[in-house]
């Protein structure tokens, strides 16, 4: 089966395009105002989970990618 990488690269997906790109991405992600939210599920070769980040800050967007990275990190470390 192929993997599926939404449309829009941006949020989670950007980060995880890069650091886990043999995944499979399912994804939901909204802008409110100064609200960011994203949920991504992640189904790879090493990686099984759910993150789901909701953010009130303008740079938002740039939080997620950055909270995304740490926790797929600290999830892999993780015994």
């Amino acid at each position: 089966m192929g993997y599926y990488h939404p449309a829009l690269q941006h949020k989670l997906v950007n980060t995880y395009k890069r650091i886990a790109p043999k995944a499979r991405l399912f994804r939901k992600s909204g802008s409110w105002r100064s609200f960011h939210s994203d949920s991504i599920l992640v189904w790879g070769p090493e990686r099984h989970y759910i993150l789901v980040v909701l953010v009130e800050a303008e740079d938002g967007e740039l939080i997620i990618r950055r909270l995304g990275e740490t926790v797929d990190r600290f999830l892999l470390e993780t015994p």
